[in-house]
């Protein structure tokens, strides 16, 4: 004979099914959420962090914002609204988790050179002091031996000339293996994403000369305005100087300003880049686009 179920047996049952499910959604959910938030990672260190761009692309569109503050996701350097760039958040879409920062010192541990064995003390030093005084985040992404280019930036950066002009569009400064690069250069500025990304390897950045030269141009790139390239021209009688690399525009504007730069900080020039030998150093135009506030 089939047993049949009184009416409490039935609630019970009822009850324990309803709880059951409950906890099947609940841990099904938080799984779920865990995978599409959380960046899926790399082993090398910045990919850890999300340096890939196209990755974060691929999941934004023209038409998305997310955090609602009016900037569509694709062109947002913090899609989320939680106050991290997305290249050094672990959940670039989720705002209510970003990472740990166990020693307090403001960096996610993902890019924090006090845990790469990559770099020493003084990288970790550099790191620090550029964040602390001017909020600009310089991180390696797994490259080994860049203890050099680390500091150069930081003394580049330290320069008076970047005291009279603070730096006001770089966020994130990311050293990186030419393998990362689309194509072959030896770096680029996003200006969306106040981001600079230097190359290394046979086909980029092969020399302390180079590296100095490239990195100046992209921060030259992030002064970059209507107003100042009027400015420029101004000084040089609308006509800018002949540069290799200059392809009119923007380039020149940079490309310009890093030869300014360079001659009155009395940095070696790179000779088969500037069309101009080192007698212009001691110009009064020199001096003048030098001088020029941006």
């Amino acid at each position: 004979m089939a047993a049949t179920l009184n009416g409490g047996q039935m609630s019970g049952l009822l009850k324990t099914t309803i709880i059951n499910l409950f906890l099947l959604v609940f841990f099904y959910g938080c799984g779920n959420r865990e995978s599409a938030s959380k960046v899926d990672y790399k082993n090398t260190f910045l990919s850890r962090a999300n340096i890939d761009l196209e990755k974060i692309k691929l999941n934004t569109t023209v038409f998305k914002d997310l955090d609602s503050d009016g900037i569509v996701d694709a062109h947002d350097n913090d899609i989320d609204g939680d106050g991290f760039h997305n290249l050094v958040d672990e959940y670039p879409f989720d705002n209510s988790i970003w990472g740990e920062d166990k020693n307090f010192n403001g960096i996610p541990d993902i890019v924090d050179f006090s845990f790469d064995q990559n770099v020493n003390a003084n990288s970790v030093e550099c790191q620090e002091s550029l964040f602390r005084e001017k909020n600009i985040l310089i991180v390696n992404d797994d490259l080994e031996s860049i203890d050099t280019e680390i500091l150069l930036v930081c003394d580049l950066l330290s320069k008076s000339y970047f005291l009279k002009n603070p730096i006001q569009n770089i966020q994130i400064i990311a050293l990186r293996s030419e393998e990362k690069s689309t194509s072959i250069r030896r770096g680029d500025y996003l200006r969306n994403w106040k981001v600079i990304s230097l190359f290394f390897g046979d086909h980029s950045i092969k020399s302390e000369v180079e590296f100095i030269t490239t990195f100046i141009h992209e921060v030259f790139h992030s002064f970059e305005s209507e107003e100042n390239l009027i400015k420029l021209e101004k000084i040089v009688d609308g006509e800018l100087l002949s540069i290799k690399h200059a392809q009119g525009g923007d380039e020149a504007f940079a490309d310009n300003l890093t030869l300014a730069f360079l001659c009155n900080e009395s940095l070696e020039l790179e000779k088969d880049r500037f069309l101009v030998d080192e007698s212009f150093c001691g110009t009064e135009k020199a001096v003048e686009m030098f001088e020029l506030a941006l």
